[in-house]
């Protein structure tokens, strides 16, 4: 999802944005692999990145990915949060607390991202609203 903001927000807008998460998550994944290969390797199989199939061309759609992608990490979080209170191993349990800190952090930053988000959207319709009224004074509506 990191990845298809970066590339996908106009004028170097993602890159800016996201690109760190992008370095981040794969990290963050990274540890997550080795952690699940310690406690089960005979459950993993292999890791295949699909095509997300997401496309921002609008201010809503942007704000819809963003809503998405906290939605998956807050998911990420509980998981981390869960096993990280299950898991007899100390290291391992203090790795799943500090990637969980990593991804509040991530949650935080993007809850800040989709309210300014939404800012310019109601913004940008109100602005739409009041040259529509000005218009209809004006008799071009």
């Amino acid at each position: 999802v990191y990845q298809v903001m970066t590339d996908s927000l106009p004028r170097g807008y993602g890159k800016i944005k996201f690109s760190r998460f992008v370095e981040k998550k794969e990290r963050q994944t990274e540890e997550l692999w080795k952690i699940a290969l310690r406690l089960h390797p005979e459950s993993i199989s292999s890791s295949k990145v699909e095509n997300l199939g997401v496309s921002i061309e609008t201010v809503g759609d942007y704000a819809e990915v963003l809503e998405q992608t906290i939605k998956l990490e807050e998911l990420q979080l509980r998981a981390c949060r869960y096993l990280s209170g299950k898991i007899e191993d100390l290291d391992l349990s203090m790795l799943l607390e500090d990637l969980a800190n990593e991804i509040e952090e991530n949650i935080s930053f993007l809850k800040e991202e989709l309210e300014r988000v939404k800012g310019i959207e109601r913004k940008v319709k109100f602005s739409e609203f009041v040259k529509e009224l000005v218009g209809d004074r004006d008799g071009r509506v």
